[in-house]
């Protein structure tokens, strides 16, 4: 049941603005659920775009559907700020946001998704992110920045604010290299070159688990028909993946 409190700060704390239009002055009135509504959907169209741009589409249509259910959207709308994340606020106000726990236990394009018990050193470690997650996760910083920063957004946006919060030890060590690599390459190329080395990172997991699949270990078993490349060939194309990212080092959560 919602509060009396709760229901003023959303539907009753009205937003001013004014807006020149043809040399006349106009007062705008919006409402918080109104505006977050707005902003959570020009960020959803933003990671669109870039998954489009980064061959993962359906990983952009449903991208954070979740922010749209009543457990984050209610929460969110009445701290919605604007210049940054409503998470955020929800936190200094309460220590915590149910939002955010909703938010990450459902979307797996979050670090903190990819998270489990180490029965070694008895604490959260990261586990490695499926790289069409990964993906999405980069399109999605990228998405965030443009959304919040509007005009003063630059290609080096997302690399700053990773530097600025960074992740502790909930990220693993080869997702933590490979998402070093991706915001240094749109810092330092811009997205075109970022898109494309996306693009061939998805290509070489899609060769990868076509190696380890059952078909692949079966005509190997039996030797038949060959693949369509050498083995030398793809091991080599794997190594681009993993080993010119040094150094990495796995993470245990045995």
């Amino acid at each position: 049941m919602l509060g009396y409190h709760t229901i003023k700060l959303m539907f009753f704390n009205f937003y001013i603005r004014l807006v020149l239009t043809d040399g006349k002055v106009w007062l705008k009135l919006m409402t918080r659920p109104w505006l977050h509504f707005r902003t959570i959907t020009k960020h959803r169209h933003n990671v669109i775009i870039h998954c489009w741009k980064a061959g993962i589409l359906w990983r952009g249509l449903i991208h954070d559907l979740s922010k749209y259910s009543p457990a984050e959207f209610i929460r969110s709308a009445r701290f919605y700020v604007g210049h940054h994340s409503p998470i955020v606020e929800e936190r200094k106000t309460f220590g915590f946001s149910k939002a955010w726990l909703n938010h990450k236990g459902r979307n797996k394009h979050h670090l903190e998704y990819w998270t489990d018990y180490c029965l070694k050193t008895k604490t959260l470690v990261g586990v490695q992110m499926p790289i069409k997650y990964f993906v999405e996760m980069i399109c999605d910083r990228m998405a965030a920045s443009k959304t919040y920063n509007g005009d003063a957004y630059t290609d080096a946006s997302p690399l700053e604010y990773h530097e600025r919060i960074g992740h502790a030890n909930i990220i693993h060590s080869t997702t933590d290299v490979l998402l070093q690599h991706a915001l240094t390459l749109l810092a330092n190329e811009g997205e075109d070159a970022l898109f494309a080395w996306l693009r061939e990172l998805l290509r070489m997991d899609r060769v990868k688990r076509r190696q380890n699949g059952f078909l692949s270990k079966l005509k190997r078993r039996f030797k038949l028909k060959p693949n369509r490349r050498s083995e030398p060939e793809l091991l080599w194309d794997l190594n681009l993946l993993y080993c010119d990212l040094k150094p990495c080092t796995q993470n245990s959560i045995e």
